[in-house]
């Protein structure tokens, strides 16, 4: 007959599980705890550089001088090309403005005028602001029904007046050509020009006696 001992087995039964236990933590913590940092191999290169010769540290700073000057210099060959370039718009702007004065016409300019006599400006007769009376139409004429063209040559001083006054063509009636000459010998004209410089000249002036 087979007998059990019940204390004795109660107490393999704790021991047992005590050990379980104490394994199991130290298990637990072994695995926990945290590791140690593991140290990599490292390689440093250093280059070594041997230090420049005196003569080369010169060669170097001569070079440096040489660039540096030839830097400055070309600037200041560009400034000074800059300014001669201004000098001469200026230059050909003065000139300009110089010539324009110079060939300013006043009054009809002369229609064969060319580049070289652009200058050259007829005198003025029929210019409103002159107000030169037309010349007087003879009653003895009007009764008779004359009428005709006349045309005078005028010579026409520096102050606008007229020097000279002649007939180029006539109106073939006398008493008309005599009142047209009076008539004009009092006249005003813009006298021509050369340039700025007024100049005696002569011009044809027609004058035409109509009857309406």
């Amino acid at each position: 007959m087979i007998s059990y001992n019940f204390k004795q087995n109660k107490a393999a039964h704790i021991t047992a599980m005590t050990v379980a236990i104490s394994l199991h933590l130290g298990l637990f913590f072994w695995l926990t705890k945290p590791s140690k940092p593991i140290p990599l191999e490292q390689s440093i290169t250093v280059t070594m550089v041997a230090p420049s010769s005196e003569k080369e540290v010169k060669k170097i700073a001569t070079i440096n001088l040489k660039q540096n000057f030839i830097k400055s210099h070309s600037q200041e060959k560009t400034n000074e090309v800059a300014k001669v370039e201004k000098v001469k718009k200026l230059e050909k702007a003065e000139v300009a403005k110089k010539d324009s004065k110079e060939f300013k016409t006043s009054g009809q300019v002369d229609k064969n005028a060319t580049e070289k006599t652009s200058a050259r400006s007829d005198p003025v007769f029929n210019a409103a602001y002159l107000q030169n009376p037309a010349p007087y139409y003879p009653s003895a004429a009007k009764r008779k029904g004359e009428q005709g063209k006349v045309m005078l040559r005028v010579r026409v001083t520096k102050s606008g007046t007229a020097a000279s006054v002649e007939v180029v063509q006539s109106s073939g009636h006398k008493s008309l050509d005599e009142s047209a000459v009076k008539a004009v010998e009092d006249w005003r004209f813009v006298p021509a020009y050369f340039g700025l410089e007024a100049v005696e000249a002569t011009v044809l002036v027609p004058i035409e006696f109509k009857l309406n």
